[in-house]
């Protein structure tokens, strides 16, 4: 998988989360698996998946961005959240930050 992308792309035209998707990834035989890459504009960006077992409910949920970039400071890559709402936002708000940066 190509884990580069042309960041300087998303910072030419403005940020729009809308064009944003979650894919399942099927890397399981559990069809019920909660386990998606997160793709912007058909590149993927991101992992968003739930960990049954985290060692507290807090840390549920994983999410990461997966793309490397010029620039990293300052900016969260990845984190752990108690709902997939929270890890969806979480991980919106640092891929603007990488893509501002780009």
């Amino acid at each position: 998988m190509d884990r580069h992308v042309n960041l300087a792309l998303y910072r030419r035209r403005r940020y729009t989360p809308r064009m944003r998707t979650l894919r399942p990834t099927r890397l399981s035989d559990d069809s019920n698996r909660k386990d998606y890459t997160v793709h912007q504009d058909g590149e993927a960006i991101g992992r968003i998946y739930e960990d049954p077992a985290a060692s507290r409910p807090e840390l549920r949920w994983f999410w990461s961005i997966t793309v490397l970039f010029p620039e990293r400071s300052r900016v969260k890559t990845d984190g752990r959240t108690a709902t997939f709402e929270e890890a969806k936002a979480q991980f919106a708000e640092c891929w603007r930050r990488v893509a501002d940066r780009g």
